[in-house]
């Protein structure tokens, strides 16, 4: 196992290595048919709050988290976490013309066609989950079960950038109003001024 100490941690590599390894055995008796992948997993302990893999197989975790999260859980989240590697996300990733500015709403769909297929056997993972029901919710958007990744990701980028258009197309029409109230064009009630001036004012216009 390849592990570098955390001096921020209160535990040794001792401990965090019995921690990944009993949720990895854990895991092999949950899915046997995964225990190739599992095996496979080469871990790296980071402090990162989370648990999370690349295409080369190596999984980065914070002993931290799988203690709080206990066996059950990490052994879950560790299934999950094959889930990318055995659907081929990073190359798919590359097809779709994921770049760094969209690697987490990639990574987002993954989640979600992961988890909505291991929610409906049961599986146990940590709360809160990324899920089809808990980013619809979010995003408002009727988005369902059963979906693939890239209709998954293609839902939530087309709703993000319509978000954020509005967001800009706003942010530009108060500009302009302060602009016109600084040059003394419009009046603002003075409830409001605090306000935009304090959000929304162009940077060189401030004081």
């Amino acid at each position: 196992m390849a592990f570098s100490e955390d001096k921020n941690s209160s535990l040794s590599n001792e401990e965090a290595s019995f921690l990944f390894s009993t949720a990895r055995l854990k895991a092999i008796r949950m899915r046997p048919y995964f225990a190739s992948c599992l095996l496979a997993l080469l871990p790296i302990r980071k402090k990162i709050g989370t648990v999370g893999v690349d295409e080369f197989g190596r999984i980065y975790y914070d002993p931290e988290t799988l203690k709080k999260w206990g066996v059950e859980e990490s052994a879950g989240v560790l299934i999950h976490e094959c889930g990318h590697i055995l659907r081929f996300h990073a190359q798919r990733a590359r097809f779709q013309g994921v770049t760094r500015l969209t690697a987490r709403t990639w990574n987002l769909a993954g989640d979600m066609s992961i988890n909505d297929d291991l929610e409906e056997e049961g599986l146990l993972l940590p709360e809160p989950r990324v899920s089809p029901t808990t980013m619809g919710l979010k995003l408002g958007l009727n988005i369902g079960n059963g979906r693939a990744e890239e209709e998954y990701y293609w839902l939530i980028k087309e709703k993000i950038e319509k978000n954020h258009s509005i967001v800009w197309i706003l942010i530009a029409v108060l500009r302009i109003v302060i602009v016109m109230k600084k040059k003394e064009i419009i009046q603002i009630p003075q409830k409001y001024q605090s306000i935009f001036m304090e959000l929304f004012v162009v940077p060189e216009l401030r004081v």
